[in-house]
């Protein structure tokens, strides 16, 4: 009877939920692996390029910082 119609649409609605709701938590993992992985990748190339020119600029500073000491101590022990 119409009882048991609404019961039947009742647990396929049912079914149907829960298999959406099961298939959207697969996609949600692989989503979140997908999105950590690729955000690993973008930690790695940063702190890769981020060291080289980190080490070139200070490379640069210290080379800057050795010149005007000695031009300083230069020039200091011209005046004495």
């Amino acid at each position: 009877g119409p009882g048991a119609a609404v019961a039947g649409a009742a647990v396929g609605l049912a079914a149907d939920v829960a298999l959406a709701k099961g298939i959207e938590l697969v996609r949600r993992h692989d989503l979140e692996r997908d999105v950590s992985a690729a955000f690993n990748v973008t930690i790695n190339e940063w702190t890769e390029s981020l060291a080289d020119e980190l080490d070139r600029a200070c490379e640069v500073w210290m080379n800057d910082a050795i010149q005007l000491t000695t031009a300083t101590q230069h020039d200091q022990d011209e005046q004495q």
